[in-house]
């Protein structure tokens, strides 16, 4: 297996994978349908889908866990998020803030609007595991 920490580009984001003595953990998810990408890159990395022991979303915004439900499906690996992001990542409907400046309130109002659409919809996923409170 490999050693350290392997990056991988899934659309607007990154997910990361990182070696622990029971397998791996992999830190979010990408856009939507790059489950295909990722395995590809998984496999020429010579990682198993079934060594992904758990996924740590970082919070549920379509570009984080869009290929979140898929690629958990293959790997079986449990899913821990935030127990305010639970709820989220099981509707599969992104909440958008409403920004804290002028430029941030322009952002969300356009954002609103194209979520109203749904196109910031992703597939839902169960959490297995939830974290509270802060962590530091």
């Amino acid at each position: 297996m490999l050693n350290g920490i392997q990056t991988i580009a899934l659309g607007f984001t990154n997910t990361y994978l990182i070696t622990v003595p029971e397998g791996m953990v992999m830190v979010d998810a990408g856009s939507r349908r790059k489950e295909k990408k990722f395995f590809r890159r998984l496999a020429g990395l010579g990682i198993q889908p079934h060594q992904i022991r758990l996924i740590i979303v970082t919070h549920a915004h379509y570009d984080h866990v869009g290929s979140l439900a898929a690629i958990k499906g293959k790997c079986g690996a449990k899913v821990a998020v935030h127990e305010a992001e639970s709820e989220i990542l099981a509707r599969g409907r992104m909440v958008v803030p409403p920004g804290t400046n002028i430029l941030g309130r322009l952002i969300s109002g356009l954002g609103r609007r194209v979520n109203h659409r749904g196109w910031l919809d992703f597939p839902p996923a169960r959490a297995d595991i939830q974290v509270q409170g802060e962590l530091p």
